[in-house]
């Protein structure tokens, strides 16, 4: 008995130990009721962190002496999840600073779609792709929307890969609905129905909204389970619209109780429609290039039921809008069935404006030539079209390998300024060099074309990076008085624009160059102006607000060519583009600008 009080006693005195040692971590350690999180996001270690964190609160003074709090950015999350960083070509990580969360909003909500200038098209990758910090939201904003902005931006523009690049990024736990669905278009566009039926079958459980529903009968038609696609299809007939008719009619062609739909019934198409159309192996509608939205463009290049010429229209207007890359292009060109008279007559029929693909048609008439002399002609007509439509860049990159194939040869000087601008466009400043020096050559123009040296040397100084080209003060005034004699007018326009351009990009151009272009008033061309934003994008630039300036910049120039602006709003451009640190995509836009407007006066 008198053993057992002693275990007892023992018992008890460890449970008084132990509970105390408890207690005292507990004070030590505090433990959470609540269940660990999981990780959901980590960061890119890769990408390098360029410089230091910004302090959540940050203070300046006013014109006043007065402390002031000034706009703050949250810190690095997946709201910042991006492909490019300042090292690979995007904007530094804080390029948001300075700008107030709703502003910043409202820019993203208000980008432009197509983008015509590839100047442009770089600024606007840029500012969508970059890994950057966001402002901080207020209490009655959307904390979670600069994502969510940013890829729907991306897949409007139609660019799909870009998309997929950040989207892969994202955990699926990150339950951002509108975030999925773009997820799940993408997947039907892009053919990947296994993730996009996957990806629906998670949200069907945790949405009411109708697009996971109609997306789960179009995962079971094409799983071959009839009856969930029958009860799918009785719960979509008690709220049914026109819309729904249209989608039901296509799944039941899918499941074989109907025959073709016309294509009268499927005008709007989406990105499930498009998905169900290949899937029974239909017809797309017809093409309506105005009306068509860039995440378009790729279905119907790549539609078999699509006509030859459209086609070819099409991938022209895509590559134009930087939707599909110059290899994609040739290729298409090279393949396309077209009748040996229209390539003999190319030029002819481009002139006139008696074909649909006048692109193609050049293209190949360069393809069809045997001699240096005879590719070299074709080459010349076929960028003479390029600068007269304002696409020079482009054009360049596409005619870039046939030139290859010409040897530089002084028999071919009327041709070495094309030859060597070409070059300079795609950076091989080597060979554009030896066509340089048959350029520099050449005597009294021929009257083939205006894209001559002597009225050019100027504005190839813009592509040059090697300093083959320099500004000489006295070559400059004579270049300047043999324009002002040949066209006094348009010729003082130009020099005048030419000498803004050169001195946005550190040409110190003499006092009495421009003295002499003074005198009476000149009407100037009508065309779309900057002015109202001008001010806004000066300030962000001033205080450094980098993506607030670049986001106002393309919401200002929206889907307009550069050919449509007056000039001054085009220099304000091409000045703003340099500032933001794009100094090659400014040059290229510049070069683009003077080449036109010497060809209209030339």
């Amino acid at each position: 008995m008198k053993s057992l009080f002693a275990n007892v006693n023992l018992f008890l005195f460890i449970c008084i130990v132990v509970h105390i040692a408890t207690d005292v971590a507990a004070q030590q350690s505090p433990v959470s009721l609540l269940p660990k999180a999981q990780r959901t996001f980590e960061l890119d270690k890769k990408l390098p962190q360029q410089g230091p964190e910004i302090k959540s609160s940050t203070k300046s003074s006013n014109s006043e002496g007065v402390v002031v709090q000034t706009n703050r950015l949250e810190a690095l999350n997946l709201e910042t999840t991006g492909i490019l960083n300042i090292e690979t070509g995007g904007f530094d990580k804080n390029m948001w600073n300075g700008t107030a969360h709703l502003k910043a909003v409202s820019l993203l909500k208000n980008l432009p779609s197509k983008i015509y200038s590839r100047s442009l098209q770089n600024l606007q990758k840029r500012l969508l792709l970059t890994r950057a910090r966001t402002p901080i939201h207020e209490k009655n904003e959307n904390k979670n929307i600069f994502l969510k902005l940013r890829q729907q931006n991306l897949f409007k523009w139609g660019k799909l890969d870009y998309f997929a690049q950040i989207q892969q990024n994202i955990p699926q736990s990150h339950d951002d609905e509108e975030l999925a669905q773009l997820a799940v278009n993408v997947f039907f566009l892009n053919n990947n129905l296994d993730e996009a039926c996957e990806l629906t079958k998670y949200w069907f459980d945790k949405s009411q909204e109708k697009f996971w529903q109609k997306n789960l009968i179009f995962c079971d038609a094409i799983n071959g389970l009839r009856d969930n696609v029958d009860f799918g299809i009785q719960l979509l007939s008690e709220t049914k619209n026109t819309a729904d008719d249209k989608f039901i009619s296509l799944i039941n062609v899918i499941i074989g109780e109907e025959d073709t739909p016309s294509s009268e019934e499927i005008v709007e198409l989406t990105p499930r429609g498009v998905a169900m159309l290949r899937f029974s192996q239909q017809t797309l509608p017809k093409l309506n290039l105005d009306a068509l939205p860039p995440w378009l463009h790729g279905i119907y290049i790549n539609s078999p039921s699509i006509q030859q010429k459209d086609r070819l229209k099409l991938a022209h207007h895509s590559f134009l809008l930087g939707l599909i890359e110059v290899e994609a292009l040739a290729k298409l060109y090279e393949t396309a069935d077209i009748p040996q008279n229209d390539i003999a007559t190319a030029v002819t029929l481009a002139s006139e404006g008696a074909t649909q693909i006048p692109n193609a048609l050049l293209y190949r008439l360069v393809l069809s030539q045997e001699t240096d002399f005879g590719k070299a002609q074709a080459i010349h007509k076929a960028i003479d079209f390029a600068i007269q439509d304002g696409n020079i860049f482009e054009m360049a990159k596409l005619y870039q390998n046939l030139l290859k194939q010409i040897v530089p040869a002084s028999e071919l000087d009327w041709f070495a300024c094309k030859a060597a601008m070409i070059n300079m466009i795609n950076r091989d400043f080597i060979t554009a060099k030896l066509w340089l020096e048959i350029a520099q050559k050449e005597g009294v123009p021929n009257g083939q074309s205006p894209i001559t040296w002597s009225k050019l040397w100027p504005v190839f100084w813009l592509l040059n990076e090697d300093r083959p080209i320099e500004l000489d003060e006295q070559q400059l005034e004579g270049w300047a008085q043999n324009l002002l004699a040949e066209n006094p007018l348009r010729g003082k326009n130009y020099v005048n624009l030419t000498y803004h351009i050169l001195e946005i990009f550190g040409a110190k151009i003499p006092h009495a160059r421009w003295t002499e272009l003074a005198g009476k008033e000149m009407r100037v061309e009508h065309g779309y102006s900057l002015f109202a934003n001008k001010q806004a994008i000066e300030q962000a630039l001033e205080a450094k607000r980098t993506a607030e300036a670049a986001a106002t910049l393309l919401l200002s120039t929206g889907s307009l060519k550069a050919s449509e602006f007056q000039d001054e709003s085009l220099l304000f451009i091409i000045s703003t583009l340099n500032d933001l640190g794009l100094k090659q995509q400014a040059k290229g836009l510049a070069f683009q600008v003077l080449i036109k407007k010497n060809h209209q006066i030339w």
